[in-house]
């Protein structure tokens, strides 16, 4: 009936039609190209001890200076030191933006061996623990993640602890992928298990703030549904200072005097963070706490300007402008710009002008432009800098203020600041609320050309109200080891006797935002005063009734989810089902320890091994922000030139000339090294069955080649071999399968060989596929191929069919690929494999 109007229609009307038809996708393309992103998560380790968006807003809000002396440890500081710029292989400053503890790493948290964590750059070791942080900042759990499109996009530039390492010809096969640049972001994608794009960029100094906005590009795009942007920045040698002070870019006094006429250079900073974004759309659905809200960005380059490492002022305002356009606001739309302000004399007023042409318009000097850096309070992260200023100006959003901008004593004298509508605060600035939402611009300009702006905008109102605090709630903690959950506690401890969030708030976040770790504890609490004290007791090793811990070897229940939002609604037959699961359910349920109460029975269930989740449809709560993981960090540091390389690790006084100890013991290691995806338990229990299966499938092949068809008669392991036509390459699998027969009390071991009792024949081998599918069934891949390499034994054992045919199906590489890259039991032990090998 429909379409019969349609065709009655005029084609004037048709017309029209259509065009509103065009129009609506037309205008459906624009908001998506448009479309805002939003900043869920962050992670940070900046200097002056900042390691949290908390630490670091109060060191920006109390304008404090984290630049200090160079590190002794680094490098022979007074071996490099010279006043005088122009002494070859010196430089002239003292003073620098550094992190504590860069050597240390936490490898087995990421399933890595030491081995290989030795090798490994540092910065990917940074990457790979902020980033863990950023995600329970969001209150995403990691291992949700897996096999999602959820992009990585790092910024990196620093090479020091590549030469440090590659300078060794004899250093291990790890060094390649423990030192470039594009393993970076990949190894952070193989590690949580990610399926969108993962890209290295080095523009230099605006490689972070690059990767952000390629970030929001490939969300606008739906490559990616989640995207982590980061940028890390290290000086691990003395090399490149040596040579920025050759061309006269540092500050002699170690300070960043951005828009100071005292501005002489920068110093030089280092550090790493992390943002976690999400379409606003996507966002608002998942309840995710939005910090701030990225509305556009754009990137340029200088091209042929006055010189390779000189600043373009007419590119500077044209990655503005394109910025501008690309977020829909007008230049006066903007309060603030986080300025990339190195503090050098050229730079400087370059940058402030083009940022007067672009955002002065219209402005009166009552109602100026704020401009400052982060540069004057952290020194220049290089490749890390866009990161640092894109979350201080999300924190400035988020709180309503500006922090003071710092060492700005006389304005520098080639700036016109009488002629441009611009402020600098240099004091902590209330930041007015107006009939429209507060933003901000971004730059961050790196010296090799490429420019980048972002123009950021605060967080809209989520409209969930906090739950009442005043009710009972069970808190959960978790963590791989005994030592980690202690320092875990600890942190909660501390948090809970300062935090404003409500206490049903942080015990949702803990049971719905974090990865669920083996060694458990939960506690029973009607308030953070009440959980604080419980927990307190529990470090002090006294055993209060209101805190759970998981019994020694207890394992996380394969596939065993209870929602524990609403307690009381666990039913006797699901509860039941668990039990028969798990061995220390059962116990606690059988002791009567979960009786009292539907909360002690949530807590019961929690140290047992089951996993809680959101109820599906539940309202979300406020996203509560909580203490991140501790990670247990060890020096690992690479040393060449044949020296033993740092590793706390009982290999380091292995005799080199006995080899076998090192190679049995590093494949230990890494066997201990289970993927954050792997359940370790299902994996003990499918390789018992394979074991099962495959002395099955070993006597039957024996008997069907009638290689005991008589009984008492001897033979010895060739002669099995010469009668049954199986190949000597298969030598060590049939006397494995011989020494399985004698376990079985179907043979005899002789003096030279090997008797049957009876004569050897096929069993039925339905019972041991069956339980090996069983164990198999949430890896599919291992599991087709253990169905098809299973049918073809005899076929390989006498050599009609090579063994890699088994990996083939019918000629295709799909198998073959499914399992290299989808089975969780290979990877793992590939990886142990690939230890020992090179070992």
């Amino acid at each position: 009936m429909e379409a019969a109007t349609h065709t009655s229609e005029s084609p004037v009307k048709q017309a029209l039609r259509e065009i509103r038809r065009l129009k609506a996708e037309l205008e459906a393309e624009r908001t998506r190209r448009t479309e805002p992103i939003a900043i869920v998560g962050m992670g940070l380790r900046l200097p002056g001890g900042v390691d949290s968006p908390d630490r670091y807003w109060d060191l920006l809000a109390n304008g404090v200076e984290a630049v200090g002396p160079i590190p002794r440890e680094r490098w022979n500081h007074d071996e490099y030191f010279d006043e005088d710029a122009e002494t070859p292989g010196k430089y002239y400053i003292q003073r620098g933006g550094f992190l504590s503890n860069v050597d240390g790493f936490d490898p087995e948290f990421f399933g890595i061996s030491p081995l290989e964590a030795i090798t490994m750059d540092p910065q990917q070791r940074l990457l790979l623990e902020t980033v863990w942080e950023a995600l329970e900042h969001a209150g995403i759990p990691a291992t949700s993640l897996h096999g999602t499109r959820t992009g990585v996009f790092v910024g990196i530039g620093a090479t020091d602890y590549h030469r440090i390492v590659m300078s060794d010809r004899a250093v291990e096969t790890y060094g390649s992928t423990g030192t470039l640049f594009s393993v970076a972001a990949g190894r952070i994608s193989y590690v949580l298990g990610l399926t969108g794009p993962a890209i290295a960029i080095d523009t230099a100094c605006s490689s972070s703030l690059v990767a952000v906005h390629l970030a929001c590009r490939s969300l606008r795009e739906r490559e990616s549904d989640t995207a982590l942007a980061a940028g890390v920045s290290l000086m691990l040698t003395p090399d490149l200072t040596v040579n920025f002070c050759r061309a006269g870019m540092l500050s002699r006094d170690g300070r960043c005097k951005t828009f100071d006429a005292a501005g002489d250079g920068y110093v030089r900073s280092e550090g790493a963070g992390v943002v976690v974004l999400k379409r606003l759309g996507d966002a608002l659905r998942d309840g995710d706490r939005i910090h701030a809200v990225i509305r556009g960005s754009a990137i340029n380059q200088d091209g042929r300007s006055s010189g390779l490492t000189a600043p373009s002022g007419p590119a500077q305002e044209a990655v503005l402008r394109a910025a501008l356009e690309d977020a829909g606001v007008q230049p006066t739309d903007v309060d603030y710009v986080e300025a990339h302000g190195t503090g050098t004399s050229l730079g400087d007023p370059i940058e402030v002008q083009a940022i007067g042409a672009v955002y002065g318009a219209g402005r009166t000097q009552d109602r100026p432009l704020y401009i400052g850096s982060v540069k004057t309070n952290l020194g220049h992260l290089e490749a890390a800098a866009g990161v640092a200023g894109l979350v201080k100006a999300a924190l400035s959003l988020e709180h309503g203020e500006i922090p003071p901008h710092l060492h700005f004593t006389t304005p520098n004298p080639h700036i016109a600041w009488d002629a441009l509508p611009v402020a600098v605060p240099t004091r902590r600035t209330t930041w007015d609320v107006r009939e429209r939402p507060r933003r901000a611009g971004v730059s961050s300009f790196g010296f090799s050309g490429t420019n980048a702006h972002v123009i950021l905008e605060e967080a809209p109102a989520s409209g969930v109200t906090a739950r009442p605090a005043d009710r009972a709630d069970l808190l959960v903690l978790s963590a791989p080891n005994d030592d980690a959950l202690r320092a875990l506690a600890a942190r909660y401890a501390d948090f809970l006797g300062t935090t404003q969030e409500a206490f049903v708030d942080i015990c949702h976040a803990s049971r719905t935002g974090r990865v669920h770790f083996d060694e458990r504890l939960a506690i029973v609490a009607d308030s953070c005063a009440g959980a604080r004290a419980a927990l307190q007791q529990w470090l002090d090793d006294a055993r209060p009734e209101s805190v759970f811990r998981s019994a020694p070897g207890t394992k996380r229940i394969p596939a065993a989810t209870v929602a524990f939002d609403d307690p009381a609604a666990l039913d006797a037959q699901t509860i039941q089902q668990l039990a028969e699961r798990s061995p220390a359910l059962k116990q606690a349920l059988a002791n009567g320890h979960a009786a009292s109460s539907p909360l002690t029975l949530a807590a019961v269930l929690y140290v047992s091994g089951v996993t809680p989740v959101r109820s599906p449809g539940a309202a979300h709560g406020r996203r509560a922000v909580l203490p991140t993981y501790p990670f247990q960090r060890r020096r690992f540091w690479y040393t060449p030139s044949n020296v033993q390389p740092t590793v706390v690790s009982a290999r380091a006084s292995a005799d080199p000339a006995t080899p076998w100890p090192l190679v049995v013991e590093a494949a230990r290691e890494r066997a201990a090294l289970a993927p954050l995806d792997m359940d370790v338990g299902a994996y003990g229990r499918a390789w018992a069955a394979l074991n099962r299966l495959t002395v099955v499938l070993g006597r039957n092949t024996l008997a069907e080649l009638e290689a005991f068809a008589q009984p008492g008669v001897e033979r010895t392991l060739d002669d099995v071999l010469h009668m049954t036509g199986i190949k000597p390459s298969y030598r060590r699998i049939v006397g494995r399968w011989l020494d399985f027969l004698v376990e079985d009390r179907m043979l005899e071991r002789t003096a030279n060989g090997y008797v049957a009792r009876k004569p050897l024949l096929p069993i039925d081998a339905m019972p041991a596929w069956r339980d090996a599918e069983a164990a198999l069934q949430s890896d599919q891949p291992l599991l087709e191929y253990v169905r098809h390499s299973g049918s073809m034994v005899t076929d390989v054992l006498s050599g009609r069919t090579s063994a890699l045919e088994s990996l083939f199906l019918d000629g295709s590489f799909e198998l073959a690929e499914r399992l290299y890259h989808r089975s969780t039991l290979l990877r793992y032990v590939n990886g142990i494999a690939a230890v020992a090998a090179s070992t």
